[in-house]
Formats: C-alpha cells, sequence, structure tokens
C-alpha cells in the first residue's frame, strides 16, 4: 500500500500507514492495496444502496437501514485518514441520520408499548400522548429521509477526493 500511495514519505502525509500498526490495527495483511482496502469500504455502502432503492418505509426495513449505516460509518472511521476532511463529513451525516432513525424508532416503539398498556394507562392519556408521538414519528422519518439524501454526495466527494492517492494501474469503482 505504501508504494500505491507513492512511498513512505506520502504515505505518512496522509497519515496512513505512517505507523506499522495501522496495517495490525486494521486487521489487514502487510502490501495490501488502496483498491483493495476501498472494496472493504465500499461493500457497506452498496448493501445501503440497495436498501435505499428499495424505499424502505416501514419500522423493520428502517431499522435494517440504520444498521446498515452503522456498518458504513465503521468502515468510514477505519479509513478516515485518508482524506480526513471529506471523511469527517461524511461520518457526521452518518451518525445525524442514525440519530434520526433512531428517534424515529423510538417513537414508534413507545407507540407500540402505550397501545400494549392502554387498560393500565386509560383510553384518554393513551389517546394524547400517542397522538404526540405519532406527530414526533412522522417529523422524525421525515428528517431522516432529507439527511439520508446528503449521505451519497457527501460518499462521493470522499471518493473523488481519494484519486490522487490511487496508482494509474488501480482502479477502483465507485458502489453502485
Amino acid at each position: 500500500m505504501r508504494e500505491s500511495l507513492g512511498g513512505q514519505e506520502r504515505a505518512e502525509s496522509v497519515g496512513i500507514l505512517g505507523d506499522p500498526r495501522t496495517l495490525t490495527a486494521l486487521r489487514l495483511r502487510p502490501g495490501v492495496e488502496l483498491a483493495e482496502l476501498m472494496e472493504l469500504v465500499d461493500q457497506p455502502w452498496r448493501d445501503a444502496g440497495r436498501k435505499l432503492a428499495g424505499r424502505p418505509g416501514g419500522r423493520a426495513g428502517l431499522h435494517r437501514l440504520r444498521l446498515n449505516l452503522k456498518r458504513c460509518r465503521y468502515a468510514m472511521e477505519s479509513v478516515s485518514r485518508l482524506q480526513p476532511g471529506h471523511a469527517g463529513r461524511v461520518i457526521d451525516r452518518l451518525r445525524s441520520v442514525q440519530d434520526r432513525l433512531g428517534e424515529y424508532l423510538d417513537a414508534v416503539a413507545a407507540r407500540k408499548w402505550l397501545k400494549e398498556n392502554e387498560v393500565i394507562l386509560g383510553h384518554r392519556l393513551v389517546h394524547r400522548l400517542d397522538d404526540e408521538l405519532k406527530a414526533v414519528e412522522k417529523k422524525r422519518k421525515a428528517d431522516a429521509r432529507r439527511r439520508i439524501a446528503t449521505l451519497a454526495p457527501a460518499y462521493s466527494k470522499w471518493r473523488t477526493a481519494l484519486r490522487g492517492l490511487r496508482t494509474p494501474g488501480e482502479a477502483t469503482q465507485d458502489p453502485a
């Protein structure tokens, strides 16, 4: 990988592999190519893209999407030292979407709990709280969808910024 980045000096300048422990920490073998590393990062993004193409709308679909986005974030965090500014923006956006999806899913779970306990809590209280939670649920879901729309462009900018790190023979496909 040092050769892919243009030698030891270039590798240290982008903050990757300046310390041999980096490969060990990432559990990569010595000599790994940048294209191989990027494939590991691209895979969760392709998975998330497939989930988004199916337009998940229900609780289960959005929960699976949230888990997929966590895998995207973990992959990004592991290579964030390659173009840290762009990576930081992508990671921030991933966290933001995950947070909104989590808040949406919490509201869904709370509404379910209310309905399951309506006999004990009383119809009037459950009805009032359910209306409030329904509004929160709708708002968080819409906010998550707006934030989701910012993920692909941010990731694409990060990938474009990496082009300067690749050697001419290294062709890494952008995720579908």
